[in-house]
Order: structure tokens, then sequence, then C-alpha cells
């Protein structure tokens, strides 16, 4: 027996847990004897192997009239021990779960691999051996023998420190391929298995489950508002996950042209075209391709020509994320990352217009024309210069909607006077990690805080005048923190005004929009990931761009903020199309949605563009018209777009002129248009603003004095309007 062990033992190895897989498994002869102690306690475990070591003495002495039963007993207790062998090998997953052998998380063994010196692939030298396998980390890692020539890492995620099998996976204790390639991750990162990978104890351990639970890997702000357009529940409030998308026509709109964006849709293959399949999970941001890896990598794998070399440059990974990652996602709905950059949608065919500098193609046929661009991207900061990590990557708590998520804030670092840590203060240790892996940051402090005090900003510093600025995290530039102008803190009435409200440039918008089912057209199915027959198409009406409508956020304590909306979802669904047919055919929607459009400018707008402009009130785009006749006033609206016989309202509006708007007509349940009352007021003022233009004396008493100028207006001035 002791030959037939040894003779066996130069063959197959008996694996250690490799410190990657979430399964802790010890050697395969072990493993009967880890199922038996999960099943039994230590006494009735002892009490077994007892029985084994007495079991000579039972066979061939006092009790030998026993002996064929005892030795029946144990080849029964063999063949059990053989079955416990088996389950715990193949069918044993993480906390004591039942897997199936080809489940992703089963924990399976790979096998037994053979790493005799004999059983080497042609191109491997025949006089390495085992021993002879690089090491990294003290194991051996025995990827490096044929991909030791891999170029294109930063130091920290340099091989040589710390492996292939980290990320990949893999058996590193063989090079023939078939052996070596068991079990790895072709493309590690996908949320799947990240934390087998990225979220490794001695990684970035803890960031997947963080991650998990984001809205960019949840969608639960989308799919809860969704549902409740859809009419399928009562309010957009209700916390859903993508990966529990089910089959009624909300969901299965979503699952045909939405919910293949997002961070736990699986990456299969490596490549960078289309922009989603820079990666999922941890690589749809820490993975970057440079042109030379794009060229390789893409010919190698998304235009199968794997008649040449394998491609010896690897994608970036980098804390160092740059905007074309943020840009690869955030290039729709609300526009985020066109939109910091400058570009409007348009519906032009793209086989008409010629890309320049001025216009651009995305996707290959969505036509983008150039517009302002937001300040802070003129001045070159990169979209992780003001988001920290707790933002994109998540904090460990579900928030319904984007905004409940975000951590910053514009007073953060344009205030009169900032939040700040002290020199040397404790901070957190996330913040310590990306403080000390790059070096070009301030180590000591003091930092910038947000307002609530709860984060720090890794990139601000405080220069030897005392005054505080923040660095590039990408090209280390820096840049002075301004305070805002004496006007953005003046007049009593404008207290509630966000900064946004003033100072965001334009929105997109998107008007008239037709959803329906066609149950002919040949459609996909993201969360099945597979092409389907039958699919929800949307028809667009309008695109464009303009200043936001405004609109009010209710706070905690009766607190409100005026802040920018955009015709979120103007449009007809067509429900009696789609199959199984609910009671309704039809639903007409007019929703605006709250919106932070990323289009800040320095210059904030005048006081007409709010007081005389009638779609920053809601009404739509249109002509506004005070006219005094005698001593009354009336206001009056003639609207750009026709009258929609749904609602009789134009078809960009928002809510009716100097009407109380409905209960519902936002996306979210804490935030509404403005009420009669203070339509009222902000017309009263451009009632003045009609005969007193901006840049007039009076006109520049309104913001401080405009309640005394009230008490004695003469009797020229006729302010009233209804």
């Amino acid at each position: 027996m002791l030959l037939l062990t040894g003779f066996i033992a130069l063959f197959l190895q008996a694996p250690l847990h490799d410190g990657q897989s979430d399964v802790m498994k010890g050697p395969w002869y072990f493993l009967a004897i880890q199922e038996l102690l999960h099943y039994l306690n230590y006494p009735a475990l002892l009490l077994i192997f007892v029985l084994l070591i007495f079991l000579p003495v039972v066979l061939f002495k006092k009790f030998s009239r026993y002996a064929r039963s005892i030795r029946r007993m144990t080849l029964v207790a063999v063949l059990l021990y053989l079955v416990l062998t088996v389950t715990g090998a193949f069918f044993r997953g993480e906390n004591w779960k039942w897997v199936w052998p080809w489940q992703a998380d089963s924990g399976i063994l790979h096998g037994f691999p053979l790493y005799a010196p004999v059983f080497f692939e042609t191109g491997i030298s025949d006089t390495t051996t085992y021993v002879d396998f690089p090491k990294v980390a003290g194991r051996p890692e025995s990827c490096l023998v044929c991909h030791g020539k891999m170029t294109g890492f930063e130091k920290s995620h340099d091989p040589a420190a710390i492996g292939c099998s980290s990320c990949h996976g893999g058996n590193t204790n063989s090079v023939v391929a078939g052996i070596a390639h068991r079990g790895m991750r072709l493309v590690p990162g996908n949320l799947a298995d990240a934390r087998s990978s990225c979220g490794q104890p001695a990684c970035h351990a803890g960031i997947p489950e963080r991650v998990s639970t984001g809205l960019m890997a949840t969608l639960s702000g989308m799919i809860g508002v969704n549902r409740w357009v859809f009419g399928e529940t009562d309010s957009p409030d209700h916390p859903a996950h993508v990966d529990l998308l089910g089959e009624s026509a909300a969901d299965m709109h979503l699952r045909n042209l939405c919910s293949g964006c997002h961070l736990g849709q699986k990456k299969e293959i490596p490549g960078s075209y289309p922009a989603t399949l820079n990666g999922r999970g941890c690589l749809a941001c820490h993975l970057q391709y440079d042109t030379p890896t794009r060229k390789l990598v893409d010919q190698y794998y998304q235009h199968n020509d794997k008649s040449g070399v394998l491609p010896n440059l690897h994608p970036k990974l980098t804390a160092r994320v740059g905007n074309e990652q943020c840009f690869s996602c955030h290039n729709r709905s609300g526009r985020i990352s066109t939109n910091y950059e400058g570009w409007y949608e348009s519906l032009d065919e793209a086989g008409k217009v010629k890309p320049g500098s001025n216009s651009r193609i995305i996707d290959g046929y969505r036509v983008f024309y150039k517009t302002e661009p937001d300040v802070h991207h003129t001045a070159g900061l990169s979209c992780i210069d003001c988001h920290v990590s707790v933002e994109l990557m998540g904090d460990g708590k579900a928030y319904m909607h984007k905004e409940n998520a975000v951590k910053i804030s514009c007073s953060d670092c344009h205030a009169a006077k900032l939040v700040t840590s002290a020199r040397g203060e404790t901070i957190d240790a996330e913040s310590q990690k990306l403080i000390r892996l790059n070096p070009f940051l301030d180590q000591d402090g003091p930092y910038v805080k947000t307002r609530a005090g709860e984060l720090i900003l890794t990139n601000s510093y405080q220069t030897e005048s005392g005054k505080f600025g923040l660095r590039g995290k990408i090209n280390s530039k820096e840049w002075a923190l301004a305070a805002p102008n004496a006007v953005c803190e003046a007049g009593a009435g404008h207290k509630t005004l966000s900064c946004r409200a003033c100072h965001t440039a334009w929105a997109p918008t998107c008007l008239g929009c037709h959803t329906t089912y066609d149950a002919q057209k040949e459609g996909f199915d993201h969360k099945k990931n597979v092409p389907v027959k039958g699919s929800w198409t949307e028809l667009a009406g309008n695109y464009g761009f303009r200043p936001p409508t405004l609109g009010v956020k209710s706070g905690l304590n009766g607190k409100t903020e005026v802040v920018p909306f955009v015709p979120g979802m103007i449009m007809t669904l067509d429900l009696n199309s789609f199959r199984g047919k609910s009671g309704e055919k039809s639903r007409f929607v007019r929703l605006y949605a709250p919106a932070d459009p990323h289009t800040t400018v320095r210059k904030a707008r005048n006081c007409a563009s709010c007081h005389l402009d009638p779609n920053a009130l809601g009404y739509g785009e249109g002509r506004l018209v005070y006219t005094v006749i005698g001593k009354s006033g009336k206001w009056e609206f003639e609207p750009t777009y026709e009258i929609l016989k749904e609602d009789g309202l134009p078809a960009d509006a928002w809510i009716g002129f100097l009407t109380e708007p409905p209960t519902y007509r936002t996306t979210r349940t804490d935030y509404r248009p403005f009420s009669k009352a203070e339509q009222r007021r902000i017309l009263t003022v451009g009632a003045c603003l009609s005969c007193h233009p901006e840049g007039s004396k009076i006109a520049g008493s309104f913001l401080n004095q405009y309640a005394t100028l009230q008490k004695r207006l003469p009797e020229t001035c006729v302010i009233s309007g209804w």
C-alpha cells in the first residue's frame, strides 16, 4: 500500500487551499474527514479513529471469528469514505452549500493535475522541473514560464509581485495548458467571482461586496421608477435589483433595452469594443486599454484572428480611472459624460454627418454636436477628481435613487469657509491607502472634508499661505478652491437656490417618446444574455438641449431647495401590444426628473432667465407676455409646441400655466414643480423686470431690498398679473 501511494504521489497532487477560492478545502484525502467533522462532534469522530486503531486486533486475534463481518463493515466504511471524499471535492461549495460541479461557486478541486517533468507541452524546455517554476509570494507560479514576457502592468499589479493566478486563478503547479488553465478566470473582476480575484484578503477585501450593493450594480432606482411608470407599483420608491427582473411589461422593457449596462453583467471575452466590453464589475473602471493593447487584444479575441501570437500586452490595471471609463456607460439616459465634455445628441442620421471638431458619432449611429462644456472639464478635472470612492464603489448601504448615494456637493470646495481636517488627524483606512499609493498627494493633510464632515477629499491640500487647493488624481494639475461670489449668498429669496440651479448651462431634452412592444422584432434579453423574438422599442420624438427647468426638492424639517429638472418621461406606452396584455391598452405619462446635468458654468444664469422664462417655471418653451391695462396687469403664455390631446398641455411642458400642479408629476416622491403660489411670487419679480431690465439701478436692488420696494411702489407700477 505504501509503494502504491508513493507511486501515485509522483503523478497526483494533493492541493491545499490556494488563498483565492472562497471554499476552504484541505488535501483530497482529508476531505472525507472534513465532511465528517461537519456532521459529527469531536468525541464521536475520535471514537471512530480509536476503533480504526484497534481494527487489526479485532481482525486477527480474539475476535477473529467475526473477521468476515468486520471486513465487510470495513469495506462499507471505505466506500463511505470514498463517497464523502467525492462529495467534498466536487459537490461542496461555500458555507457548506450543496452545489453541482459545473456551477461557478462549486469550489471544484480542478482535477488532480500531473506535474511530472515528462508531461510538458511543445515549446517548454524538457529540462524544466517543478522546483524550477518561478516563485511569487512563496508559491510556485508556473504561469510565468509561458507568460513571463507579458507587459503593460503598473507596479502594484506586476506579475512579479502578485503573480498571474492572484487574478486569473488556475493551477500554478503545471505548465500543461489543459491542466494549468483548469479553473482559470479568463476575465477576472466580474462581480460573480470578484471576491476570489480582486477581493481576496490580501488585495481589496470587502470592496466587491460594497460594489454589489451600489446602484451601478443593482439599478434599483431605474427599476423602481420604470415599474411605477408602467403602473405596476404604487410608488417609484420600491427597492429592486436587476438580477431579480421578472417578465412583466416593465421588467421586459428593461431587459430588452436598458439592463445590459450594469456592473453585475458578466464580461465573457477580453476586448475593448464596443465600449461596454472594457469590462464589467471591477474591470469596468480599473481596466484601461491603450491603442497598441486594444489593437492586439481586439484582433485576437473580437475578430477571432488566433493564427497569430497571443497578445503580450496586458491592459493596464490602475486606480487612476480616466473619463473614458465613465463615458462607456454614462453617455446615455442623463448623458452626464457627453454633457460634461459639451456634446448634445440629435436625431440626425449618421450617414449624413461627417465627424469633426464640432460633431461626433457614438456607437456608429448616434450623432452629437459640440456646445458649451462644463467649466471643470475645460479646466482639466477628471470625474474622479470630485467623486470619491464610496460613491463610485458603494459604501455597503443600499440606496433607492442616485442622488441618495452622492456624498459630495459644490459647497465642499466652494464656500467662504471650508470644513477641513486637522494636520495629522486620523482618517479612514481607505483614504489612507489611496494617499499612500499616490505619492503626489499630500501625505499629512489637512484635507478638505465634505460638508457633512464624514469624508475627506484625498486630493485636496493646503498651501503655505493657508489657502486650499485640489490636485488632479490623474494629471497632478493643481487648482485653487475659490469661494462663491457674494451675490450667491445674498437675498432671502435665493437662500433655497442650489448652486446648480443657477450655474447649470444646459441639459439634454427628449420629448414625445413612443414605447411599444413588437412581437415580431428580433430583440435581446440582457438578463439571459441571449437573442429573443419580440422586443420593446422606443421611438424618440425630439432630441435637443436647453437650460434646465427648475423645481423643488423637499428636505427634512420642511426645508426646500430649488434644483434643475429635465423632461425625463413625456411618452406614450402601448401596453396592449405586450404579450400577456394588462387591462390597460395605453398609458400616457408626463414626468420630469431631477437632474445634475454636469454642465456647470462660471457665470450664473441672469434674473430674466428664471423670472421671465416659461421653460424655467415648467410651462415649456414659448413666450411669456406681461400686459398692463390701466391699473391691472395680465400674464399670458404662448407655447412653442403643440397642445397634446392627452392632457391639454404643450408637448414639452411640465405643468399648466399658473395652475396648481398634480400630486405626482416627477420621478421622485420628494421632488415637485413650483406650486401656484410659488409661480406667482416668481412672476411678480418678472413683472418688475419687464419694465426695469437687468443692470438698471432699481433692478440691482431687487435682490436685497425687494420687500421694502414693494411697500412704496409708485402708482405707475402694476405687478399683480392675476
